[in-house]
């Protein structure tokens, strides 16, 4: 489906306006999780009501930088490259996660983990050489 999702966006973003597209993709998200909202409302209100400062800058850091950003970048990126480059490229993250995951959260990484990471990224090399 992930696959999927980026030949479309591409199709999309060949005929309508980046930020028209964004705004349409949270109208629809935000549709869509109001019904999982209404379904959970206890669970989701006790949620919020405990939010605290911190949690909420962590949300607010992640809506900025690695959805609305990001995802401008990408499709504008996806838009004038080809597809398979690109999805390439944005499934590369494991690489990102695994370091920062070590790093910032103290996780213990295994050697199936570090094979798993050599192997995407030797995929993605492969596949973004010409």
């Amino acid at each position: 489906m992930w696959g999927l999702q980026h030949i479309l966006y591409k199709h999309l973003t060949q005929k309508k306006n980046i930020i028209t597209l964004m705004f349409l993709y949270a109208f629809l998200n935000l549709l869509f999780v109001s019904v999982l909202v209404f379904i959970n409302f206890q669970e989701t209100y006790n949620d919020i009501i405990t939010l605290d400062f911190f949690e909420v800058s962590v949300i607010l850091f992640i809506v900025i930088f690695t959805i609305v950003i990001s995802n401008y970048i990408f499709q504008n990126i996806l838009k004038n490259n080809d597809t398979y480059i690109i999805t390439a490229l944005v499934y590369s993250s494991p690489i990102f996660t695994l370091l920062i995951s070590y790093f910032f959260l103290s996780e213990n990484i295994d050697f199936l983990g570090i094979l798993g990471v050599i192997l995407i990224t030797s995929g993605i090399i492969s596949i973004a050489i010409k």
